[in-house]
């Protein structure tokens, strides 16, 4: 399998080489018979291993997350003619977001690419810097009111326009601002949003990657402040300086895939995707109908109770950051969340969230400073918010909005370098949320 998949990568990505198209799809559907083989195979494996040992355990449950890596892996590689393109023309356009500089939809758009396929060939990888583009926007868009009124932009962008955390709502906010600006094409056979620690990820596979016109070499460690430090110094918006560092990356690791280690290279992908660092969707529906079994399609889901036989309630929360600080500080900061259910005896349920935001930059020194995170906490539709607490604070008025699917709550907080916050949430679910003939 690992054979098939170098062979593959070779193909697709080697500038100049013809590609054996009857070879290659030999290759795909020799992939598509091994991978629930293998699959198979690690739960049989997993089955024998009984002992109760500590390393044993870990190893069962390493084998449990391959298995289920594998499972959802076959739903792409099923598809993997048509993403390639083996009949005619693909084209898929990539969102890179800045996770340093958080959005509720995965971090600050810098750049955007356009990747072609052509019965199985990559013809072409194009890097646009987000300034060039927005800088053909003509006339206003109102932005989302968190934007004006806190970063003091009268007018919104498509750098800003992940303000949403699903991805499917961005690709239409995405493709209103690239058919307003005509910069690039709108209609596109599929989109995926990328962050900056999904790349570090996959650098993990490369012992390093050298970038012959920056005479630098890029490591998993050096590559977000390489990164920053060659967009960011003496950047200006139309300057093609991150557009072209990216370009330079991106064409580099694909030139130099053969040198990189391929189950490295699985492992990153992996976490990239069950981490939500990287989400895919597509405009063909059966194909988008798998990804959405694999859970890598980047929707906001809501979840639901698996059972009509017993009491249940479906109770979750879920915290969604925008960082409007206009800097990098996301480098350093750690959020937890703390969730403390409690039955009451008439059958509703009392709910206190703890939401600790912890920032631990230098201060006033690149890429960090103030955290500027105006926060948006998902709760069931039919929450009843209690009581908001910042730090020992109660606040008065508390901005709570209702929609069809859910309860949010909403504030504005600024932790300084070197601080913690901590946010107290109470909000009650009630009884008839049961069924009280159970």
């Amino acid at each position: 399998a690992l054979e098939n998949v170098a062979a593959l990568s070779r193909t697709v990505t080697q500038e100049g080489a013809p590609v054996d198209v009857q070879q290659t799809r030999f290759r795909i559907a020799q992939l598509k018979g091994q991978l629930p083989l293998i699959q198979n195979d690690l739960q049989q494996l997993r089955s024998t291993l009984t002992y109760r040992q500590q390393d044993v355990q870990r190893l069962k449950t390493k084998l449990e997350a391959s298995e289920d890596f594998l499972s959802k892996t076959s739903f792409l590689v099923n598809h993997l003619d048509g993403v390639l393109a083996s009949d005619g023309t693909k084209k898929y356009l990539v969102y890179f977001y800045n996770n340093m500089e958080l959005r509720p939809g995965g971090g600050f758009i810098g750049s955007l690419a356009t990747i072609t396929f052509d019965h199985y060939k990559l013809t072409s990888f194009e890097v646009s810097d987000v300034y060039d583009i927005d800088g053909q926007l003509g006339g206003h868009v109102e932005p989302p009111l968190a934007i004006g009124k806190y970063m003091q932009q009268p007018h919104w962008f498509l750098r800003d326009s992940n303000f949403s955390p699903d991805f499917e709502k961005n690709i239409e906010n995405g493709a209103y601002f690239l058919e307003k600006t005509g910069v690039l094409d709108k209609d596109y056979d599929g989109v995926f949003g990328v962050t900056t620690t999904a790349v570090a990820y996959l650098l993990e596979a490369y012992s390093k990657v050298y970038l012959e016109d920056y005479k630098e070499t890029i490591t998993k460690d050096n590559f977000y402040i390489k990164t920053q430090l060659t967009s960011e110094n003496n950047f200006f918006p139309g300057s093609t300086q991150k557009k072209s560092f990216l370009s330079s990356l991106a064409s580099a690791m694909l030139i130099q895939i053969d040198k990189a280690s391929l189950p490295a290279l699985a492992n990153g992908l992996q976490r990239s995707l069950v981490e939500k660092h990287m989400v895919m969707h597509f405009r063909d529906p059966i194909i988008q109908k798998d990804i959405e079994q694999t859970g890598w399609h980047g929707k906001v889901m809501k979840p639901t109770c698996f059972t009509k036989s017993v009491p249940c309630v479906s109770d979750y929360v879920m915290g969604v950051d925008a960082n409007l600080g206009a800097n990098k500080t996301n480098y350093y900061v750690s959020r937890s969340i703390v969730l403390q259910p409690e039955l009451q005896e008439d059958g509703s349920v009392k709910n206190t969230v703890y939401i600790t935001f912890k920032n631990s930059s230098p201060l006033d020194t690149f890429p960090g400073g103030d955290y500027n995170n105006f926060f948006r906490l998902y709760l069931p539709q039919e929450a009843q918010v209690a009581s908001i607490i910042e730090d020992s604070n109660s606040i008065v008025d508390p901005s709570i909005e209702k929609t069809t699917d859910n309860t949010y709550v909403q504030l504005y907080v600024t932790i300084a370098p070197k601080t913690a916050k901590t946010v107290q949430v109470v909000y009650t679910l009630p009884a008839e949320k049961f069924d009280k003939k159970v």
